[in-house]
């Protein structure tokens, strides 16, 4: 028989926690483990270097990306370069331009007059594509 959290004591919670059916400390620990246990198998299919390589090329190609379609990436040098790129707002309203890149499948932030945006080995050149074709129709519905 499995533990349940009273509904008064999940109304409190705030997080992902009220979901898991178990008690919350008990199914937040099986979960994470669960979860790390997929994250870390990754590692041992792929290998890290081949994850690593593949992050730094799709790293480089959102960076032209972006750069060819006019939105300059914040600059780093190479060897300071990480999977998380900035790109200067500019003129552009961060809010409408992130309901912009939502609508279109786009996922990213906007911190310090910054579009923030990060990609990781399971990204696809497409993804990019849907980025920089997104930004190109919001700076011509803004112009």
């Amino acid at each position: 028989m499995t533990d349940r959290v009273p509904a008064a004591q999940v109304a409190g919670i705030r997080d992902a926690r009220r979901l898991f059916p178990a008690t919350a400390g008990r199914a937040y620990f099986n979960t994470a483990a669960i979860g790390n246990r997929a994250a870390l198998a990754v590692f041992d299919d792929f290998g890290p270097a081949a994850i690593y390589a593949r992050n730094r090329e799709l790293t480089a190609r959102l960076r032209a990306a972006l750069a060819g379609a006019g939105w300059d990436p914040a600059g780093q040098p190479g060897q300071d370069q990480s999977t998380i790129v900035s790109v200067p707002l500019g003129a552009a309203e961060a809010s409408r331009l992130l309901g912009a890149l939502s609508g279109r499948g786009v996922i990213c932030s906007a911190r310090d007059g910054n579009l923030r945006i990060a990609v990781h080995f399971y990204n696809h050149e497409d993804d990019i594509e849907r980025l920089v074709t997104a930004l190109a129709e919001a700076r011509q519905g803004a112009g």
